[in-house]
């Protein structure tokens, strides 16, 4: 391909098997061909497709509630008792039909740690070692886990074999089953990473422990609950609410965001629900709070964009974000969202502007997630009317790949939503990788790059990265990002939400 030269031209690699998987990748975006689409007409049939594959996606994998049900996500309450699996006592269900439902996938994890003379595995791993050893060996156990499923065939003996009769089948049925694998590889990793022990004491035993309102810690005793003073005070009600809107996205097929009420928000706090709930037109609405939570979870992108920029200057004019017409953003997500609901509410915040330009790029892209499951809906009448534009672009590739291509198109900004792909050194392999994206993003001088973090730590390693690809200045310090939304995990030190901190900077000349 004639293209491919000019495109390797233009990266400074210097390793010779860099470049073969360069030049790969490229070729097979070619073939994949890149999908793209406004919001002018009908959305088109790969669009739908996405909405059908990310119905009931949840906003936190349920292993990392452990006082919900396994399979659909109710809550612990009352009226709900939750019974724990007898096999290996590390998850719960709701019903027999639910745990019937889940077996095909709990029954690797549930065989390989079963109950052994009344202890579960976490009791196990924990009794025989000191308080201040039992996250390393809960650590060495998810290291296992993640073996284990490099052992796993997700397709079962007894089931017919898929008919491949092309070579873009073999391409599918091959997705499919690395979909599966990830599924129980990171699955049962994270489900021991999140494992119901006491964080104040580390007891494991389940006939101790009693779960929090929040359906995501487990305590032995009143005492040590109090004692998590951080926990209940900063972080239950929004686990709750996390918990709450896996519920919901469980039992309904699309979030269903009242008509009018995206005209409640704005783009300095987003929705107040103690503000909406206080509105006769929404006062009966049965999950009305849920809905508050999950629609905020969406507006965490432009909230998140407009935080940073709204005291900036964009473009060779040094306009601000509000005199602007045309608006061009590269994301850097995992997870692309493409709900038209919440990009045109970015557009009434911003008046002035006619065309918005969305590039979405992850090598690791999931279109089928959380974010997509309710797309082709019926344009507003007011940006119809005023013939107002978002272009959709999705680049399922690393940034500099990008960069390289024939689609590439000048950004006003860039952001990168709390991932480390673009600017991961490790392993060695990706060390070219990183410092060009991180020189790519920075090319214009006028572009301004917005980074999120989950600790100001890793904003500081990431700095540090950008200023060893080309000079640049820092524009917005390290500072809480107070639309950080839902993105959560736990790590050595508790809760962390993955968009936590942001910065802004700039290539300096």
């Amino acid at each position: 391909v004639s293209g491919v030269q000019v495109q390797v031209q233009r990266v400074p690699y210097t390793d010779h098997t860099t470049i073969y998987y360069y030049c790969t990748r490229i070729l097979l975006q070619k073939m994949l061909k890149v999908r793209s689409y406004n919001n002018k007409g009908i959305a088109p049939n790969f669009i739908h497709e996405i909405e059908q594959l990310s119905q009931h996606a949840v906003l936190i994998e349920k292993n990392f509630f452990l006082g919900v049900c396994y399979t659909c996500g109710v809550l612990a309450t009352e009226k709900v008792c939750l019974q724990r699996c007898a096999g290996c006592q590390l998850v719960s269900y709701c019903s027999k039909k639910c745990q019937k439902t889940n077996w095909k996938l709990h029954k690797v994890l549930c065989k390989k740690f079963p109950m052994e003379n009344g202890k579960n595995i976490m009791v196990r791993k924990t009794e025989s070692v000191g308080k201040d050893k039992k996250m390393k060996a809960l650590l060495e156990l998810a290291i296992d886990c993640k073996k284990m499923a490099d052992e796993i065939d997700p397709h079962q003996k007894d089931e017919a074999p898929p008919v491949i009769n092309d070579w873009k089948d073999e391409w599918d049925q091959r997705a499919l089953w690395m979909d599966e694998w990830d599924q129980l590889a990171f699955g049962m990793y994270n489900f021991v990473l999140n494992a119901r022990m006491c964080p104040v004491c580390d007891e494991a035993r389940p006939e101790m422990l009693f779960d929090c309102s929040c359906c995501a810690v487990s305590y032995c005793s009143q005492e040590h609950r109090i004692q998590d003073y951080q926990h209940w005070n900063q972080n239950c009600d929004l686990l709750y609410s996390c918990a709450m809107g896996n519920w919901y996205l469980t039992q309904h097929l699309q979030l269903q965001i009242p008509e009018g009420l995206l005209n409640e928000a704005n783009l300095d706090c987003g929705l107040k629900f103690k503000k909406v709930s206080k509105l006769v037109k929404y006062s009966s609405e049965k999950w009305l709070e849920t809905i508050v939570n999950l629609t905020n979870e969406l507006l965490s992108f432009p909230l998140t964009i407009h935080h940073a920029l709204k005291d900036l200057k964009l473009g060779e004019q040094s306009k601000s974000i509000y005199e602007l017409s045309t608006l061009n953003i590269h994301i850097v997500h995992d997870y692309p969202m493409l709900d038209p609901r919440i990009w045109e509410f970015f557009l009434h915040q911003l008046p002035n502007i006619e065309i918005l330009n969305l590039t979405f790029l992850s090598e690791n892209m999931k279109l089928d997630n959380r974010y997509n499951a309710c797309l082709p809906v019926e344009r507003c009448s007011d940006c119809k009317r005023k013939k107002r534009v978002i272009n959709y672009n999705i680049q399922p590739m690393h940034y500099h790949e990008y960069f390289s291509s024939d689609d590439y198109v000048q950004p006003d900004v860039v952001v990168s939503f709390g991932t480390d792909h673009e600017t991961n050194y490790t392993p060695d392999f990706y060390k070219a990788h990183a410092f060009t994206s991180c020189m790519n993003m920075t090319y214009f001088k006028n572009t301004v790059v917005i980074i999120t973090k989950f600790h100001e730590l890793f904003l500081v390693a990431d700095l540090k990265k950008f200023q060893d690809a080309r000079p640049i200045n820092v524009l917005l310090p390290i500072q809480n990002n107070p639309f950080y939304g839902f993105s959560m995990f736990r790590g050595n030190y508790g809760i962390i939400y993955g968009n936590n901190f942001l910065c802004c900077i700039q290539r300096k000349y």
